[in-house]
Protein backbone atom coordinates (compact mmCIF):
# COMPACT_ATOMS: atom_id res chain seq x y z
CA UNK A 1 0.00 0.00 0.00
CA UNK A 2 1.74 3.44 -1.05
CA UNK A 3 0.43 6.78 -1.64
CA UNK A 4 2.56 8.69 -3.39
CA UNK A 5 2.80 12.43 -4.53
CA UNK A 6 5.59 13.47 -7.45
CA UNK A 7 6.42 16.95 -8.47
CA UNK A 8 2.82 18.28 -7.10
CA UNK A 9 1.83 22.20 -7.80
CA UNK A 10 -0.71 23.97 -6.47
CA UNK A 11 -1.72 27.35 -6.25
CA UNK A 12 -4.78 29.83 -5.43
CA UNK A 13 -3.09 32.62 -6.52
CA UNK A 14 -0.72 33.63 -9.81
CA UNK A 15 1.62 34.79 -6.98
CA UNK A 16 1.55 32.32 -3.86
CA UNK A 17 2.43 28.55 -4.00
CA UNK A 18 0.64 26.52 -1.76
CA UNK A 19 2.65 23.51 -2.50
CA UNK A 20 6.14 24.16 -4.48
CA UNK A 21 7.03 20.89 -6.87
CA UNK A 22 6.13 18.45 -3.70
CA UNK A 23 6.92 15.03 -3.64
CA UNK A 24 6.57 12.39 -0.46
CA UNK A 25 6.16 9.02 -0.10
CA UNK A 26 3.59 8.40 2.25
CA UNK A 27 3.83 3.80 3.15
CA UNK A 28 1.58 1.97 5.99
CA UNK A 29 1.79 3.63 9.33
CA UNK A 30 1.10 6.79 10.97
CA UNK A 31 2.46 10.08 8.90
CA UNK A 32 2.45 13.20 11.00
CA UNK A 33 2.58 16.39 9.03
CA UNK A 34 3.82 19.11 10.92
CA UNK A 35 3.75 22.87 9.85
CA UNK A 36 2.45 27.04 10.80
CA UNK A 37 -0.53 27.95 9.53
CA UNK A 38 0.07 28.57 5.75
CA UNK A 39 2.56 26.01 5.01
CA UNK A 40 0.52 23.77 2.74
CA UNK A 41 -0.67 21.19 4.82
CA UNK A 42 -4.47 21.70 4.19
CA UNK A 43 -3.98 22.26 0.56
CA UNK A 44 -1.81 18.95 0.51
CA UNK A 45 -4.66 17.15 2.76
CA UNK A 46 -7.43 18.60 0.01
CA UNK A 47 -5.27 17.07 -2.69
CA UNK A 48 -4.66 13.60 -0.92
CA UNK A 49 -8.26 12.91 -0.38
CA UNK A 50 -9.21 14.42 -4.40
CA UNK A 51 -10.58 17.30 -2.59
CA UNK A 52 -8.96 19.59 -5.17
CA UNK A 53 -6.54 19.00 -8.07
CA UNK A 54 -3.08 20.10 -8.48
CA UNK A 55 -1.87 22.14 -11.18
CA UNK A 56 0.64 19.61 -11.98
CA UNK A 57 2.17 16.59 -10.96
CA UNK A 58 0.85 13.01 -9.72
CA UNK A 59 -0.75 11.32 -6.89
CA UNK A 60 -0.27 7.82 -7.57
CA UNK A 61 -2.21 5.12 -5.12
CA UNK A 62 -1.06 1.79 -5.04
CA UNK A 63 0.27 1.94 -9.16
CA UNK A 64 -3.54 4.40 -10.32
CA UNK A 65 -3.11 8.15 -11.03
CA UNK A 66 -6.04 9.49 -8.99
CA UNK A 67 -5.41 13.07 -9.86
CA UNK A 68 -7.49 10.89 -13.04
CA UNK A 69 -8.99 8.36 -11.52
CA UNK A 70 -10.04 9.88 -8.21
CA UNK A 71 -12.62 6.99 -7.38
CA UNK A 72 -10.24 4.43 -7.14
CA UNK A 73 -9.35 5.94 -3.62
CA UNK A 74 -12.61 7.19 -3.04
CA UNK A 75 -13.78 3.89 -1.81
CA UNK A 76 -10.95 2.79 0.37
CA UNK A 77 -10.55 6.38 1.98
CA UNK A 78 -11.83 8.22 5.56
CA UNK A 79 -11.23 11.94 5.77
CA UNK A 80 -11.88 14.55 8.28
CA UNK A 81 -11.38 18.02 6.96
CA UNK A 82 -10.55 20.80 8.82
CA UNK A 83 -13.96 22.23 9.24
CA UNK A 84 -16.02 19.29 10.01
CA UNK A 85 -19.85 19.90 9.61
CA UNK A 86 -22.70 18.07 10.64
CA UNK A 87 -26.31 18.38 10.63
CA UNK A 88 -27.25 19.30 13.63
CA UNK A 89 -31.03 17.98 13.09
CA UNK A 90 -29.94 14.55 13.58
CA UNK A 91 -28.46 12.59 16.01
CA UNK A 92 -25.21 10.94 16.40
CA UNK A 93 -26.52 7.49 15.23
CA UNK A 94 -28.95 9.07 12.59
CA UNK A 95 -25.68 10.72 10.86
CA UNK A 96 -23.68 8.02 10.98
CA UNK A 97 -26.24 6.01 9.13
CA UNK A 98 -26.30 8.61 6.40
CA UNK A 99 -22.65 8.66 6.41
CA UNK A 100 -22.32 4.98 5.73
CA UNK A 101 -25.38 5.14 3.01
CA UNK A 102 -23.21 7.53 1.36
CA UNK A 103 -20.40 5.20 1.56
CA UNK A 104 -22.01 2.29 0.40
CA UNK A 105 -22.53 0.60 3.46
CA UNK A 106 -25.72 -1.23 3.99
CA UNK A 107 -27.11 -4.36 5.34
CA UNK A 108 -26.95 -6.34 9.24
CA UNK A 109 -23.16 -5.46 9.96
CA UNK A 110 -23.89 -1.34 9.40
CA UNK A 111 -25.79 -1.38 12.79
CA UNK A 112 -22.41 -3.24 14.45
CA UNK A 113 -20.06 -0.84 12.94
CA UNK A 114 -22.34 2.32 14.08
CA UNK A 115 -22.34 0.70 17.66
CA UNK A 116 -18.62 0.09 17.60
CA UNK A 117 -17.60 3.86 16.49
CA UNK A 118 -19.60 5.72 19.14
CA UNK A 119 -18.17 3.11 21.96
CA UNK A 120 -14.49 3.45 20.99
CA UNK A 121 -15.47 7.49 20.35
CA UNK A 122 -17.07 7.59 23.78
CA UNK A 123 -20.70 8.70 22.35
CA UNK A 124 -22.44 6.29 23.48
CA UNK A 125 -24.35 7.74 26.17
CA UNK A 126 -25.46 10.81 24.35
CA UNK A 127 -25.51 8.66 20.74
CA UNK A 128 -29.83 9.71 20.28
CA UNK A 129 -29.20 13.63 21.38
CA UNK A 130 -29.17 15.98 18.28
CA UNK A 131 -26.16 17.10 16.98
CA UNK A 132 -26.54 20.59 17.69
CA UNK A 133 -26.25 20.12 21.25
CA UNK A 134 -22.90 18.68 21.76
CA UNK A 135 -19.83 20.60 22.59
CA UNK A 136 -17.21 21.15 19.86
CA UNK A 137 -14.78 18.63 21.91
CA UNK A 138 -18.41 16.04 20.60
CA UNK A 139 -18.77 17.19 17.09
CA UNK A 140 -15.02 16.82 16.67
CA UNK A 141 -15.52 12.74 18.18
CA UNK A 142 -18.20 12.04 16.15
CA UNK A 143 -16.27 13.69 13.23
CA UNK A 144 -13.22 11.01 13.95
CA UNK A 145 -15.86 8.49 13.58
CA UNK A 146 -17.83 9.12 10.67
CA UNK A 147 -13.95 9.13 9.42
CA UNK A 148 -13.44 5.54 10.32
CA UNK A 149 -16.96 3.98 9.64
CA UNK A 150 -16.07 2.03 6.49
CA UNK A 151 -12.88 0.55 8.09
CA UNK A 152 -10.76 2.85 5.21
CA UNK A 153 -7.10 1.73 3.95
CA UNK A 154 -6.29 5.54 3.86
CA UNK A 155 -7.80 7.67 6.95
CA UNK A 156 -6.67 11.36 6.79
CA UNK A 157 -7.52 13.39 9.82
CA UNK A 158 -6.94 17.79 9.96
CA UNK A 159 -6.15 19.15 13.05
CA UNK A 160 -8.45 16.24 14.85
CA UNK A 161 -7.43 16.62 18.15
CA UNK A 162 -8.58 20.68 18.30
CA UNK A 163 -11.84 20.67 20.92
CA UNK A 164 -10.98 17.55 22.45
CA UNK A 165 -10.15 17.81 26.46
CA UNK A 166 -6.95 15.73 27.40
CA UNK A 167 -8.45 12.75 28.63
CA UNK A 168 -10.22 12.35 25.19
CA UNK A 169 -6.45 13.49 23.73
CA UNK A 170 -5.10 9.81 25.25
CA UNK A 171 -8.31 7.80 23.93
CA UNK A 172 -7.43 9.27 20.24
CA UNK A 173 -3.82 8.83 20.02
CA UNK A 174 -4.49 5.14 21.63
CA UNK A 175 -6.89 4.37 18.80
CA UNK A 176 -4.58 6.08 15.88
CA UNK A 177 -1.70 4.37 17.28
CA UNK A 178 -3.76 0.81 17.07
CA UNK A 179 -4.95 1.70 13.14
CA UNK A 180 -1.65 2.84 11.91
CA UNK A 181 -0.85 -0.90 12.22
CA UNK A 182 -2.01 -2.31 8.91
CA UNK A 183 -3.21 1.12 6.72
CA UNK A 184 -2.00 4.59 6.22
CA UNK A 185 -2.88 7.10 8.64
CA UNK A 186 -2.20 10.66 7.82
CA UNK A 187 -2.34 13.44 10.91
CA UNK A 188 -1.68 17.01 9.29
CA UNK A 189 -1.17 19.43 13.11
CA UNK A 190 0.22 22.49 14.31
CA UNK A 191 0.69 20.71 17.60
CA UNK A 192 3.83 19.05 18.10
CA UNK A 193 2.69 16.82 20.77
CA UNK A 194 -0.17 15.57 18.84
CA UNK A 195 2.17 14.08 16.26
CA UNK A 196 5.21 13.18 18.54
CA UNK A 197 3.26 10.60 20.41
CA UNK A 198 1.67 8.75 17.87
CA UNK A 199 3.75 8.90 14.46
CA UNK A 200 6.29 6.88 13.05
CA UNK A 201 6.88 9.42 10.11
CA UNK A 202 6.84 12.86 10.48
CA UNK A 203 7.11 15.49 7.59
CA UNK A 204 7.74 19.32 8.56
CA UNK A 205 6.51 21.57 6.22
CA UNK A 206 6.95 25.49 5.63
CA UNK A 207 5.51 27.72 2.29
CA UNK A 208 4.78 24.60 0.38
CA UNK A 209 8.25 22.28 0.73
CA UNK A 210 9.38 19.97 2.73
CA UNK A 211 11.96 21.44 5.56
CA UNK A 212 13.00 17.64 6.68
CA UNK A 213 11.58 14.43 6.48
CA UNK A 214 11.64 10.94 8.24
CA UNK A 215 11.09 8.86 11.52
CA UNK A 216 12.08 10.80 15.12
CA UNK A 217 15.15 9.07 15.73
CA UNK A 218 16.69 10.21 12.38
CA UNK A 219 15.44 13.76 12.57
CA UNK A 220 16.15 14.62 16.47
CA UNK A 221 20.06 12.79 15.17
CA UNK A 222 20.27 16.17 13.83
CA UNK A 223 19.77 18.54 16.92
CA UNK A 224 22.23 16.44 18.62
CA UNK A 225 24.41 19.08 20.92
CA UNK A 226 22.02 22.00 19.78
CA UNK A 227 19.55 22.26 22.94
CA UNK A 228 20.27 23.93 25.86
CA UNK A 229 18.65 24.94 29.44
CA UNK A 230 20.23 28.08 31.32
CA UNK A 231 19.16 30.63 34.30
CA UNK A 232 18.97 34.24 33.01
CA UNK A 233 18.65 36.66 35.49
CA UNK A 234 15.34 39.08 34.70
CA UNK A 235 17.42 41.86 33.58
CA UNK A 236 19.25 39.89 31.14
CA UNK A 237 16.59 38.12 29.67
CA UNK A 238 15.47 40.35 27.24
CA UNK A 239 19.01 40.66 25.78
CA UNK A 240 19.06 37.03 25.62
CA UNK A 241 16.43 36.61 23.66
CA UNK A 242 16.96 39.03 21.22
CA UNK A 243 20.10 37.08 20.27
CA UNK A 244 19.23 33.55 20.57
CA UNK A 245 16.50 31.24 19.53
CA UNK A 246 14.41 30.77 22.42
CA UNK A 247 12.20 27.36 22.63
CA UNK A 248 10.63 28.38 26.14
CA UNK A 249 11.23 30.12 29.23
CA UNK A 250 9.66 29.75 32.29
CA UNK A 251 9.63 32.11 34.76
CA UNK A 252 11.40 31.93 38.27
CA UNK A 253 11.34 34.22 41.62
CA UNK A 254 14.99 35.38 40.55
CA UNK A 255 15.42 35.23 36.61
CA UNK A 256 14.04 32.43 34.10
CA UNK A 257 15.12 28.81 32.87
CA UNK A 258 15.51 29.06 29.47
CA UNK A 259 15.62 26.23 26.75
CA UNK A 260 17.75 27.39 23.39
CA UNK A 261 19.20 26.23 20.34
CA UNK A 262 22.62 27.05 19.22
CA UNK A 263 23.87 25.45 16.24
CA UNK A 264 27.64 26.02 17.42
CA UNK A 265 28.34 24.49 21.05
CA UNK A 266 27.38 27.01 23.21
CA UNK A 267 29.33 28.14 26.18
CA UNK A 268 26.83 28.58 28.53
CA UNK A 269 24.26 26.24 29.68
CA UNK A 270 23.51 22.45 30.14
CA UNK A 271 23.14 20.54 27.07
CA UNK A 272 20.18 18.32 26.93
CA UNK A 273 18.30 16.39 24.91
CA UNK A 274 16.32 17.80 21.66
CA UNK A 275 13.10 17.00 21.78
CA UNK A 276 10.55 17.42 18.16
CA UNK A 277 9.57 20.80 19.49
CA UNK A 278 13.19 22.23 19.34
CA UNK A 279 13.31 21.02 15.54
CA UNK A 280 10.35 22.11 14.48
CA UNK A 281 10.93 25.91 16.08
CA UNK A 282 14.10 25.74 14.54
CA UNK A 283 13.30 24.71 10.69
CA UNK A 284 10.26 26.61 10.95
CA UNK A 285 12.44 29.89 12.13
CA UNK A 286 14.55 29.42 9.25
CA UNK A 287 17.62 27.94 10.84
CA UNK A 288 17.65 25.27 8.56
CA UNK A 289 19.75 22.17 9.14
Amino acid sequence: MILELNNVTKSYSKNNLALDNFSLKIQRGVLGILGPNGAGKSTLIKLLSTMEKPLSGNIIYNGINIVKKPDYIRKDLGYLPQDFGTFNSLNAYEFLEYVAALKGLAGKGVEGKIDHMLRELNLSNVAKYQIGTYSGGMKQRLGIAQALINNPKVLILDEPTVGLDPEERIRFKELISDLGMDRIVIISSHIVSDIESVANQIVIMQNGSVLKQGNQLELLESMKGMVFELFIAHDKFLDFKTKNLVVSSVREQNGHRVRFIEKISSNEGIKVNATLEDLYIYLTKNRLL
